[in-house]
């Protein structure tokens, strides 16, 4: 007659197993939690970490965009300085041109005035001092040879005297007339030449007409400045 085997336990192994599996358990969600919030601080610092490289990256792209309209505002404001003085510089020649254009024509249309024999005489007796020749020529235009007589050449002489106390001998020349408004005074021989035509005149004292001409708009400018304000 056989008998039935039993398999037998040990003492408390059931109990044993609970306790074993809730301690496993526990241990797991310890582990989890744990795992989670370091995944947590990871993602968290990644994040800050990019939200500060972010950020370096956007203040940078400020402060190149910054420096950038910094030098495009500098250059333009050059730009607009050079073309204002351009401009003004463009003024000042337009203006010294018309006033020496209206100081030809002026002067031209005084020839048939009586009093032109006194402007005449001033030319004469300023080349004269200029040439420093004791004969000398005197030639002009066809219409001014007309005014300049004996009488004037006279009185050139006496007021070079007067002037400079050096006595000239004084003709009128036997070349050409002129073709240009003035006078032109030259020794007998006419190895030296003083020109005192117009143009010429006009030339050699362009530097202090510039002036005036500049100074005048300087005033006439602030002037409108003020007035705006």
């Amino acid at each position: 007659m056989s008998r039935e085997r039993k398999t037998v336990k040990p003492p408390g192994s059931d109990e044993e197993k609970r306790v074993l599996i809730a301690l496993i358990e526990r241990e797991a969600g310890d582990e989890a939690e744990r795992l989670l919030e370091e995944a947590r601080t990871d993602a968290e610092r990644t994040r800050s970490a990019g939200k500060t490289k972010s950020d370096r990256i956007l203040e940078e792209a400020e402060r190149k965009a910054a420096s950038q309209v910094q030098r495009i505002e500098r250059q333009s404001e050059a730009r607009i300085a050079a073309e204002r003085r351009r401009r003004a510089l463009q003024r000042q020649e337009e203006v010294f041109q018309q006033t020496l254009k209206r100081v030809r024509t002026r002067l031209q249309e005084r020839v048939g005035r009586k009093d032109y024999r006194d402007i005449l005489l001033g030319w004469i007796v300023e080349a004269l001092i200029g040439l420093r020749a004791g004969q000398s020529k005197v030639n002009a235009s066809r219409q001014e040879l007309r005014l300049i007589d004996d009488a004037l050449l006279r009185r050139a002489e006496r007021n070079l005297e007067e002037l400079t106390g050096r006595h000239a001998a004084l003709a009128l020349s036997d070349g050409e007339p002129l073709l240009a408004q003035g006078v032109v005074v030259s020794t007998a021989d006419g190895s030296l030449v003083f020109d005192n035509r117009v143009q010429t005149r006009l030339l050699r004292y362009q530097s202090e007409i510039r002036s005036m001409v500049h100074g005048r708009l300087a005033e006439l400018e602030g002037a409108g400045g003020e007035s705006h304000e």
